[in-house]
C-alpha cells in the first residue's frame, strides 16, 4: 500500500524523492535523468532529499568544494510556488560558502532537517506558513532565529518544534535559552555543550515538551526536581557529563486535594549514560509510575546499585545494564543481593 502511495504522488507531481550518493571523490544525485521534467517540479508539494550511503565516509570528504550547482541540484524545486513540505538531507552542507536560501518557498508547513551551518537561518521569517518545524542550531544563531515572528509564542499556526542546539553557551546568550524554553511548539530538544549556568537548570520548560536529550552539559545541580515537573515529558536521555554532581533524587510528589501532581507523571523511557561522578540515585516510591525502559549504559564507574524503589515501578518492563562495573551488573543479575529489585521486569538485559 505504502508503495502504491508513493507511486500515485509521484505521477500526479505531488512529491518527489532525490537522493545523494558519493561516487569515489564526488557527490552526485542518483536517477535525476529520470526524475520529473523542470515544468511539473515547480507544482510539487513535497521534496525529500535524502543520502544514500556511509554518513561517516560523508565527513571526510571536503564539501565546501561543492556548491547547489556542482552537485547538480534542480534550481526549479527552490523556486516552486507549491512546495508544502521539505525534508532537507541531514548533516550534509550542500551550500559551501553560499548559504541555502528559502525565501521564496512560502508556502512551506514542514521544514526538516534546517542547519544554520548550511541554511540563512534570516530565511525563517519568510516562511509564514510552517506548521511544523526541527533543525540544528547553533548558540550563536539562536538571536536571530528567535526573533522571527514565527517562532514566537503569539504564532498559532506553528504546533512543533524539535531543536537540536550544539555548542557550548557563553554567558551572554543564557537569556536565549530562557527564551527558547518559553516557546509552547517545542516538542523535542538536544542540548549538546556546557550550559555555563550560574546555578541550575531554569525552572520553566514548554509544559508541551515530550523528548529531551542532555550532553555535556556539566550540570552542577540534580536536574530531576526541574525535570520531573514536565507533565508531557516521555523520553529522557541523560548523556555524557550531563550531570556532574554526586547524588540524584527522582522524588514522589504527595498527593493531596490540594496537590494531586505526580513526578514524571508521563515518562516511558530513561537513559542514564556516562554519568561518571554519580555515586547515588534515589528513587522514591510513586516517582516514573509509567516507566517502561530504563538503560543505564557505560562509563557510571561510581555508582554501586540502583535504586530500591524500582521495585515498585510495576510498568517497567525493559532493563538494560550494559558496559558499567561488574559488581554493578553481578549485584542485578538473577542470584545477584539486589535482583529482588527489578525481579518483576520481564527483560532484563545484563551482558
Amino acid at each position: 500500500m505504502r508503495d502504491l502511495c508513493l507511486l500515485k504522488a509521484k505521477e500526479e507531481n505531488f512529491l518527489e524523492i532525490v537522493h545523494i550518493k558519493a561516487f569515489g571523490h564526488q557527490l552526485t544525485w542518483v536517477d535525476l535523468a529520470s526524475s520529473s521534467s523542470s515544468s511539473s517540479l515547480t507544482t510539487i508539494h513535497r521534496l525529500a532529499v535524502y543520502y544514500l550511503g556511509n554518513l561517516e565516509f560523508l565527513q571526510t570528504l571536503d564539501l565546501r568544494r561543492w556548491s547547489i550547482s556542482s552537485l547538480r541540484i534542480p534550481n526549479v524545486l527552490w523556486r516552486s510556488k507549491q512546495l508544502r513540505h521539505l525534508y532537507l538531507p541531514s548533516r550534509i552542507k550542500l551550500a559551501g560558502t553560499n548559504k541555502l536560501r528559502l525565501d521564496s518557498l512560502n508556502k512551506l508547513e514542514t521544514l526538516e532537517y534546517f542547519d544554520t551551518e548550511y541554511c540563512d537561518v534570516r530565511c525563517l521569517s519568510k516562511l509564514t506558513n510552517l506548521q511544523k518545524f526541527s533543525g540544528e542550531v547553533a548558540p550563536k544563531d539562536l538571536a536571530v532565529m528567535l526573533k522571527s515572528p514565527i517562532l514566537n509564542n503569539s504564532n498559532c499556526l506553528l504546533q512543533y518544534s524539535s531543536f537540536w542546539i550544539s555548542g557550548d553557551f557563553e554567558t551572554k546568550e543564557q537569556s536565549l535559552l530562557r527564551q527558547l524554553l518559553g516557546c509552547h511548539h517545542l516538542r523535542q530538544l538536544s542540548l549538546w555543550g556546557y550550559l555555563n549556568l550560574v546555578d541550575k537548570l531554569p525552572d520553566k520548560f514548554p509544559p508541551n515538551l515530550t523528548y529531551l536529550h542532555m550532553g555535556n552539559t556539566e550540570l552542577e545541580e540534580d536536574p530531576m526536581p526541574t525535570l520531573e515537573k514536565l507533565p508531557n515529558l516521555r523520553s529522557l536521555i541523560l548523556d555524557w557529563n550531563s550531570y556532574i554532581g554526586k547524588e540524584m533524587v527522582c522524588s514522589s510528589a504527595p498527593t493531596t486535594p490540594s496537590n494531586s501532581s505526580r513526578c514524571f507523571p508521563q515518562l516511558k523511557s530513561l537513559m542514564l549514560e556516562s554519568i561518571q561522578n554519580l555515586e547515588e540515585w534515589k528513587v522514591e516510591q510513586g516517582a516514573m509510575s509509567c516507566l517502561f525502559r530504563l538503560v543505564i549504559i557505560v562509563d557510571c564507574p561510581k555508582l554501586k546499585e540502583i535504586p530500591n524503589g524500582l521495585r515498585f515501578i510495576t510498568t517497567l518492563r525493559e532493563l538494560q545494564i550494559q558496559r558499567v562495573s561488574e559488581a554493578l551488573r553481578d549485584r542485578h543479575r538473577e542470584g545477584g543481593e539486589d535482583f529482588y529489585k527489578v525481579h518483576h521486569v520481564p527483560s532484563i538485559i545484563i551482558p
